[in-house]
This record gives structure tokens, C-alpha cells and sequence, in this order.
């Protein structure tokens, strides 16, 4: 049965809250300890990333299934809105070593599937999914 928790990022506060409940849904689903800590460290990044950035939006942490796996998925929405061309800032910013970029990077390196994807004037979703087997 799939689970589902969304929290409003725009403080300290926010970020607190999504790691809260990205730890619980990760010991419901039986990740390990040092998956937990991959997990809540990769919300941790992008809910910051929400604050500095976009001052504003939502972090939606939900269970997935598959046939052989099961996985915990973070959507992070509205990051970086009204921005242009999003992937050539990641590209500028990662020469830069800005918090932006690496807040963003880190977070893709640290789970097993990253997608990004940018809307004009509706700001930018990013998905990630940490997989464990069965």
C-alpha cells in the first residue's frame, strides 16, 4: 500500500519536517540504516535548496513498488522559478560550486534515480527514488 506525506518547505521549520518524515517513511519500508541517512541528507539538500532559492514550495515523500523492489520517492517542487534555461545554470553553477548546484548534485548522487524538469513561470520539479530490493 503506497504512502504519501507532502510538507510545505519556506523555513528551517519546513526542512526539519521533511527529514522528520522522510526518516519514518524509511523505517517503514525497512531501509537500513545508512539508506535512511543517504535519504534524509538528499531531502535535506534540496529542502535547503527550496529555502535560498525559490523561498518557497513543497517536498511530497511517497512509497513506490515494483514487481521486485520497493522505493521511497522525493518530489521537490518549485526550486528555481522563472528561470530560463535551468540545466545551463546547473552547468555554469557547477563550475561555480554554488549552494544551488551542489545542493542540487548532491542530491542526485546520493539516490538511485534523478529526473528534473523545468516549466516556465511554474518552476522546476526534481523527482528522486532510493531503491531497495525485496
Amino acid at each position: 500500500m503506497s504512502q504519501r506525506v507532502i510538507i510545505k518547505i519556506a523555513n528551517v521549520q519546513g526542512i526539519i519536517a521533511a527529514r522528520r518524515q522522510g526518516r519514518i517513511m524509511c523505517q517503514k519500508l525497512g531501509f537500513t540504516e545508512a539508506d535512511q541517512t543517504t535519504i534524509v541528507t538528499a531531502i535535506s539538500e534540496l529542502a535547503s535548496t527550496i529555502c535560498e532559492q525559490a523561498k518557497e514550495g513543497t517536498v511530497c515523500i511517497e512509497s513506490v513498488e515494483e514487481t521486485d523492489r520497493i522505493g521511497l520517492k522525493v518530489r521537490i517542487e518549485d526550486i528555481v522559478p522563472d528561470v530560463p534555461d535551468l540545466f545551463q545554470l546547473l552547468v555554469e553553477d557547477t563550475t561555480n560550486n554554488s549552494d544551488f548546484s551542489n545542493g542540487v548534485m548532491n542530491g542526485k548522487h546520493l539516490m538511485d534515480d534523478f529526473v528534473i524538469h523545468f516549466q516556465p513561470e511554474k518552476g522546476t520539479a526534481i523527482q528522486l527514488i532510493k531503491w531497495k530490493l525485496r
